[in-house]
């Protein structure tokens, strides 16, 4: 379950990513993300500095941009989610953040596996927009496109798995 950045309110800017690469401007229905980072947008604890950190990172992606270039993947922040609602400040974080594509799984996984030591790259296929205020939509167009994004999503899985094989961490 994809999004991508549509209606966000004030929060429409895209952040550099880790490497020398321009800054997304927009994604579209059946782009393939390679979230570089994963954020919490669900488990905020805002009380001081340090639980807002502790509530709002999930964990990174093993450095990619070979990968990302050669393949035509989009790199950028990912959130993840519990549902389809957005609040005005998970609207506010996602522009502040520069994430480029919500989910419900890519952060708990990023960071079970960066605390354990395994290397992961998360691939996300971008299935509808972000529209605070309208979880009906955001749903609506997932449904509508999952057919469509799920050929690509295996379509690109087999390109990542002929790339990645007899690579070395430092090749990708």
């Amino acid at each position: 379950e994809e999004n991508k950045d549509k209606d966000k309110g004030d929060g429409d800017g895209y952040g550099d990513s880790d490497s020398e690469d321009e800054g997304v401007d927009s994604v579209e229905i059946g782009d393939v993300v390679l979230g570089e980072a994963c954020l919490f947008l669900d488990r905020l604890r805002t009380r001081n500095k340090n639980a807002f950190d502790w509530g709002l990172w999930g964990g990174s992606s093993v450095k990619s941009s070979n990968l990302a270039k050669d393949l035509g993947l989009v790199k950028g922040i990912v959130g993840s989610q519990i549902g389809y609602m957005i609040t005005g400040f998970q609207s506010e974080l996602i522009g502040n953040a520069n994430i480029i594509a919500l989910d419900m799984e890519c952060a708990p996984i990023a960071q079970i596996l960066n605390q354990t030591g395994v290397n992961f790259i998360a691939l996300k296929v971008i299935s509808n927009g972000i529209y605070p205020g309208n979880p009906g939509k955001m749903e609506s167009e997932y449904h509508d496109n999952r057919e469509m994004v799920s050929k690509k999503a295996t379509e690109i899985l087999i390109k990542v798995i002929d790339y990645l094989n007899n690579k070395k961490l430092n090749e990708l």
